[in-house]
């Protein structure tokens, strides 16, 4: 059976589409503009059981309008209208309920007649193979089906994947990836907090220069220092990164904008922007660069020593001078900064989920010879990889002067201790990023 589903609100249209085909046997059309979604209803000659959410008065009015037409009414067979704006709709002749438009669509749909056979009671669960190409990061282990009984797992949990992956698949007229029952509550509820994130934040690029974001965030940290998290600073920080994710799929050369113009502003700053735009750099070379992966990239650099005071972000290790220089409570301090910053971030309610992995590992290193959890190359997760990687090349070059050469050389360093586990994929990230873009 097939489904054309219609909702403005991405995220309840995705996560419903998502349980209703892993739950029942339908294929789900489904649309966030009302015009294509129309469209598929005169093209299956309203053959096709359909549902439509109206929210706003627009939507309104264009649905009104095509049924309107003397043309269309014979498409109104099996369509079912979630509206708030009941005037019209009845006497267009099909079945409308005013309900809470965040509940059960199956249960609306028997309502008016059009019944869901259910999934058969299988291990595993269907999910449209486009709702994968939304994030780079598996929440839980991914399949492919081969044959009625048989799965192959093709992504693991916790991994990173490329979008290559995923149009491979497509390329094969693959539609549906699978995920085991079980975990499917577990898929959905990151989805639905990922997709939540996006939209309610608006996430709508911007163009802008690296001195205006740098400048930016240093009006951001001098607010927090100061006043504490304000509505004002969380609305320049989502501009900031806004920016930046604008700047980094606009210019593939942003290894040049980083060598000019640099410390103008307090190091904090423009050590938290340079990483993102590293980072974020790094990411589209991977194939890592949704954007709900990358906004979870540029907020971890721009935070990831909100609780540090002083020039304390410039210590690397626990062996190094600048470490055994402090005093007992600023090595306090430091030891403690990863888990205090997250505590002080969860004050802020719109931050993408998952910034905490990032910044409770951001001084793992390879070898178990970080802290605080001492994890090895293989245990760190890969996204914090490639922010380790981009924050150590850069906390090196500020000591140089910033040319070609010195960049290699600090490459060739870093390898001997980089190039291992998790490690290895983020470092010929970089290195294509500063030797090849810039």
């Amino acid at each position: 059976m097939k489904l054309i589903y219609f909702d403005s609100k991405f995220d309840l249209l995705k996560k419903n589409s998502i349980q209703l085909e892993g739950d029942f046997d339908v294929e789900v059309d489904s649309h966030s503009n009302i015009v294509p979604a129309l469209r598929s209803i005169k093209l299956s000659d309203g053959q096709i059981s359909s549902i439509f959410i109206l929210r706003s008065n627009i939507e309104f009015d264009s649905f009104v309008s095509f049924f309107g037409d003397s043309g269309n009414k014979g498409y109104l067979k099996n369509i079912l209208v979630l509206t708030d704006l009941q005037s019209e709709i009845e006497a267009l002749g099909c079945y409308s309920l005013s309900k809470d438009l965040k509940s059960d669509i199956p249960q609306y749909l028997e309502e008016c007649g059009v019944t869901l056979s259910k999934g058969s009671e299988v291990e595993f669960k269907k999910i449209n193979i486009y709702s994968f190409t939304q994030f780079n990061n598996a929440p839980v282990d991914i399949f492919i089906r081969l044959s009625e009984h048989k799965y192959i797992k093709v992504v693991n949990k916790s991994d990173m994947y490329s979008n290559e992956i995923i149009e491979r698949y497509q390329k094969r007229s693959v539609k549906y990836l699978y995920v085991k029952a079980e975990d499917f509550s577990t898929y959905l509820k990151d989805l639905g907090s990922n997709l939540s994130f996006l939209i309610e934040e608006n996430l709508i690029n911007q163009s802008a220069r690296f001195v205006l974001e740098k400048a930016s965030l240093d009006v951001v940290y001098k607010t927090l220092k100061t006043v504490g998290i304000t509505d004002e600073a969380v609305e320049l920080t989502n501009r900031v990164m806004n920016s930046v994710l604008s700047s980094v799929k606009s210019d593939s050369n942003l290894w040049k904008v980083l060598k000019k113009n640099v410390l103008e502003v307090e190091h904090a700053a423009e050590h938290a922007v340079a990483i993102s735009y590293l980072c974020s750099s790094m990411l589209e070379h991977l194939k890592w660069d949704s954007l709900g992966t990358l906004s979870k990239m540029v907020i971890s650099s721009f935070f990831h020593d909100l609780t540090l005071s002083g020039g304390m972000s410039f210590v690397r290790d626990l062996d190094g001078d600048l470490y055994k220089s402090l005093n007992s409570e600023e090595k306090e301090e430091f030891l403690s900064h990863p888990q205090s910053t997250v505590v002080a971030l969860r004050e802020i309610k719109s931050l993408p989920p998952n910034v905490e992995n990032i910044i409770l590992e951001h001084h793992e290193r390879p070898g178990g010879v970080g802290f605080p959890r001492k994890l090895t190359s293989f245990n760190i997760t890969p996204l914090t990889c490639v922010f380790i990687i981009a924050e150590e090349f850069w906390y090196r070059i500020n000591r140089t002067n910033l040319g070609r050469k010195s960049a290699e050389v600090i490459l060739d360093e870093m390898r001997s201790t980089y190039f291992e586990g998790n490690f290895k994929k983020p470092f010929i990230a970089i290195e294509t990023v500063i030797r090849e873009r810039g």
